[in-house]
C-alpha cells in the first residue's frame, strides 16, 4: 500500500519542481528588472538639488517582494554585503537622497549596500537627509557652482541684507532635504508637510532718497525671459501743451514814454508904457505828457498737435546663482504735426542693474539709469521743471553698494553715487552730485534690523562755482519685515548744508521706502523724501518734499494696468529778491493699460497729467499726453 501511494505521488513531483523553478525564475527576473530600472533612473539626472551629477544608490535592496517606504529595498538574507568602491551613477527615482527617514530600512537580517566612493557635488552621497536649515537659512547642496552644486548660501541671517539671497521661509515650515530636482520635504519625516522648492531671491538697494530698489527672482519674471529680446514701438497721440507754456501769463510791460514836449507860449495880455507901443505878455507851459496804451498781452506759446512716436529696444538679462545681470536700452524719435520751427525730439533711455555674489559674506551691486528727452518728468531729481523750448536734458545717475556680512547679526553697506543733469541750451545750470557713505545694520531680530548711516554728498556746477555745495548727513533708520509681502524702510536725521559762496544751513532729513507684493504678480512701492535741493544759485536755498507711488498689477493673464504719480513742494528762499520766497507744487500721473494680443504682440494705452503750480511769473502750467500704440518683440 504504502508502495502504491509512493508510485501514485510520483507522477507530481515533476510538477511541483517546475512550478518552484519558474517561481524561482521569475523572482530572480523581477530583482533583476528593479536593479536595472534603478541604474537606468540615476543616469541621467543629478540627485543633488542643483542638477547636476548622479546621486548614489544607498537605499537597500529587497528581496523579499515588499516595498520599502525609506527610498530603498529591504533584503531578507541573514549575510551582509559592503561594496565600498561602488559608482555613484544610480539614483533613487522616487527622488530621495539616500535613506530620508534616518536610518537604513531592513525587513531581515542584513541589507545590501553600495557606499559611493565619490560623487559630483551631491550632498547625499553618504545615504543621509541633509540637516534642517536654521532659521533664515537656506539649505545648500555640497558641490560649488561650477561643479553642479546647489547655489552659494547666503551668510546667517540678516534681514533686508542688500544683494543677499533672500527667500523667506514659512514661520510653519517642515524641515527640508534636497531631493533631484531641488529642495523638497522628505515623503517619510514624520508626516511633516510638504514644501515646494525656496526660490532663489537677489535685491538691490535703491537710490538715495528716491528709490524703493529692485527684487530679482531667479526663473521668475524677467529672468524667466529670454536672454536677448528686441521691441520695435510704434504709437500715436496727441499733446495739448508742447511747449509747457502758461495758459494764462501775466505780462506787465513797461510803457515807453514819448518824446518830451517843447515849451509853448500862450499870450495873456499887454503891458501899455506911452509913450511906448504895447508889449504882449506870454505866459509859457508844458503840454500834458501823452502815455501810450499798453497793447493787450498775447499768449505765451500754448500749442497743442498731435504726434507720431517711434522706439527700438533690447533687453538683456541673465541670472545664475550668483550673478544677475539685466539691462534695457532705448532710442526713438517724436515727431509734432503743429510744432513751430523743428518738428522732431529725439529721446533715450537706459537702464543697467547688476549684483554678484562674491563671496557667502560679500555682495556687490551696481545700479544705472539715464534719460534723454524734452519732456518735463517731475520723479527726477535735479531735472528741469519747465523745459519749455529750451531743447532736452540727460538725467542719469550711478550707484554701487558693497554689502558685507561681519557675521549672524551685523552688517555694513558701502556706497557711492554719481547723480547729473545735464542740459542742451543751458549750461551754467549743468549739475553733478557726488555721494558717498556706509551703512552698518545690526538685526535685532528676524524681522527688523537698525541702521547707523553716515552719508556726504558734493554738489558741483562746472560752470557756475560759486553755487557749489556740500551737505553731511546724520541718519538712523530701522528697516522692517512686516510680512513676506510687506516691508518698509525708515532713515532720519540731520541734513547739514554749507555752500560755496557763504552761508548753511541745518534741516531734518528725511526718506522711506515701503514695497508691497500683490496677488497675481503685481507690485506696489511708496517713496518719500524731505531735504534740501540743488538750486544752482548762490543766494537761494531750497527744501522739498517729494513723495511717489508706483503700482503694477495684472489685471488677468493678458491685461495688465500701470499706475505712477509724483509730487513735489519745493520752497526757495531768494535773499536778493524782494518779493521773498518762490514755491512750486508739481504733480505728476500716468495710467497706463497694456494687452498681450500674442507673446509676440501687445498694445498699450497710456495718459501722462503733468501738473505745476508756482508762485513765480508766467511759469505754471498744465499738460495733457494720451498715446495709443503697439510694440512687438523679437526674440
Amino acid at each position: 500500500m504504502a508502495r502504491s501511494n509512493r508510485l501514485h505521488h510520483a507522477p507530481r513531483s515533476a510538477p511541483m519542481k517546475r512550478r518552484l523553478q519558474a517561481m524561482a525564475i521569475f523572482a530572480a527576473a523581477l530583482l533583476a528588472v528593479r536593479l536595472m530600472a534603478q541604474d537606468a533612473g540615476g543616469g541621467g539626472g543629478g540627485g543633488d538639488a542643483s542638477g547636476g551629477g548622479g546621486s548614489d544608490t544607498s537605499g537597500a535592496a529587497d528581496t523579499s517582494g515588499g516595498g520599502d517606504s525609506s527610498g530603498g529595498m529591504t533584503g531578507s538574507g541573514a549575510s551582509s554585503q559592503d561594496n565600498s568602491g561602488s559608482s555613484t551613477s544610480g539614483d533613487q527615482g522616487a527622488g530621495n537622497s539616500g535613506n530620508s527617514s534616518g536610518g537604513g530600512a531592513n525587513s531581515g537580517n542584513g541589507s545590501i549596500e553600495t557606499t559611493p566612493a565619490g560623487g559630483t557635488g551631491d550632498q547625499g552621497d553618504t545615504g543621509i537627509a541633509p540637516a534642517a536649515p536654521g532659521a533664515g537659512e537656506i539649505p545648500n547642496g555640497g558641490g560649488g557652482p561650477e561643479g553642479g552644486g546647489s547655489s552659494i548660501l547666503p551668510s546667517p541671517p540678516s534681514t533686508l541684507v542688500p544683494g543677499a539671497i533672500t527667500p523667506i521661509p514659512g514661520a510653519n515650515a517642515a524641515p527640508l532635504t534636497q531631493g533631484t530636482s531641488g529642495f523638497n520635504p522628505s515623503p517619510n519625516s514624520g508626516g511633516a508637510t510638504q514644501l515646494p522648492a525656496a526660490p532663489i531671491t537677489f535685491s538691490l538697494p535703491g537710490g538715495y532718497g528716491n528709490s524703493s530698489g529692485l527684487s530679482f527672482t531667479l526663473g521668475e519674471g524677467r529672468l524667466a525671459k529670454p536672454p536677448i529680446t528686441f521691441t520695435a514701438t510704434v504709437s500715436t497721440g496727441y499733446d495739448n501743451n508742447i511747449f509747457s507754456a502758461d495758459a494764462n501769463p501775466k505780462a506787465t510791460p513797461t510803457p515807453t514814454p514819448g518824446p518830451t514836449p517843447p515849451l509853448e507860449a500862450r499870450l495873456i495880455g499887454f503891458r501899455i508904457s506911452p509913450p511906448t507901443p504895447p508889449t504882449p505878455i506870454y505866459q509859457f507851459f508844458r503840454p500834458k505828457e501823452i502815455v501810450p496804451k499798453v497793447a493787450k498781452v498775447q499768449q505765451l506759446g500754448v500749442i497743442a498737435s498731435p504726434v507720431v512716436t517711434a522706439n527700438v529696444g533690447i533687453q538683456i538679462q541673465k541670472g545664475t546663482p550668483r550673478t544677475v545681470f539685466t539691462m534695457d536700452l532705448s532710442v526713438g524719435e517724436d515727431d509734432y504735426f503743429n510744432r513751430p520751427g523743428n518738428p522732431t525730439d529725439y529721446n533715450g533711455s537706459f537702464d543697467l542693474a547688476m549684483v554678484h555674489r562674491i563671496s557667502p559674506r560679500a555682495t556687490l551691486t551696481l545700479q544705472s539709469t539715464a534719460v534723454y528727452q524734452d519732456t518735463p518728468n517731475f520723479a527726477l531729481i535735479n531735472a528741469p521743471t519747465n523745459n519749455g523750448n529750451g531743447g532736452n536734458y540727460l538725467n542719469g545717475s550711478v550707484k554701487g553698494d558693497l554689502t558685507y556680512n561681519w557675521g549672524s547679526r551685523l552688517s555694513t553697506v558701502t556706497s557711492a553715487a554719481i547723480n547729473f543733469n545735464l542740459l542742451e541750451t543751458n549750461a551754467s545750470n549743468n549739475l553733478y552730485q557726488i555721494t558717498y557713505g556706509t551703512k552698518f545694520r545690526y538685526a535685532v531680530s528676524a524681522r527688523n534690523s537698525v541702521d547707523l548711516e553716515l552719508r556726504q554728498q558734493q554738489s558741483v556746477y562746472p560752470t557756475n562755482s560759486s553755487a557749489n555745495g556740500s551737505s553731511l548727513y546724520y541718519l538712523l533708520g530701522l528697516d522692517t519685515i512686516i510680512s513676506s509681502r510687506l516691508s518698509n524702510t525708515l532713515s532720519a536725521g540731520l541734513e547739514v548744508d554749507s555752500y560755496s559762496g557763504g552761508g548753511s544751513q541745518q534741516i531734518p532729513y528725511l526718506e522711506t521706502a515701503t514695497t508691497l507684493a500683490l496677488p497675481r504678480g503685481g507690485a506696489f512701492s511708496w517713496t518719500n523724501e524731505f531735504g534740501s535741493q540743488a538750486t544752482g544759485n548762490a543766494a537761494q536755498t531750497s527744501t522739498s518734499y517729494r513723495t511717489g507711488l508706483s503700482l503694477t498689477q495684472p489685471l488677468s493673464t493678458k491685461l495688465v494696468a500701470t499706475i505712477s504719480i509724483a509730487y513735489n513742494h519745493l520752497l526757495e528762499k531768494d535773499a536778493t529778491q524782494a518779493a521773498g520766497n518762490y514755491t512750486q507744487d508739481q504733480f505728476q500721473s500716468s495710467l497706463g493699460l497694456s494687452f498681450n494680443v500674442t507673446p509676440r504682440l501687445s498694445l498699450s494705452l497710456t495718459y501722462n497729467l503733468i501738473d505745476l503750480l508756482t508762485n513765480q511769473l508766467n511759469s505754471s502750467y498744465q499738460r495733457q499726453q494720451i498715446y495709443l500704440g503697439g510694440t512687438y518683440t523679437f526674440k
